[in-house]
């Protein structure tokens, strides 16, 4: 058969403070600054990839429509060509 222990009354005595408490709030303290300094790196790498993929889409753009100028200007070379007799 077990015995339960009858439980103490709580003590009336104030705690003595704990003197390891402030390298702890210090620690805590230190990986939250860490933690908020990688939130922001994060949000600089979103934005700075944002960025990049509209100067990426504005390049691209501008790619076609070189390519149809381009484009337009070789068939009309190879069509005067032709008609002044040349073969390809």
């Amino acid at each position: 058969m077990s015995r339960t222990r009858p439980r103490r009354p709580p003590s009336n005595r104030p705690r003595k403070p704990n003197l390891l408490r402030p390298k702890l709030d210090a620690a805590e303290k230190a990986l939250g600054e860490l933690d908020e300094t990688r939130k922001r790196e994060e949000a600089d790498f979103r934005r700075e990839a944002e960025d990049l993929e509209t100067r990426r889409a504005a390049a691209q753009s501008a790619w076609v429509e070189a390519r149809k100028a381009g484009t337009v200007k070789v068939v009309d070379a190879r069509t005067a060509y032709r008609k002044a007799g040349g073969a390809d």
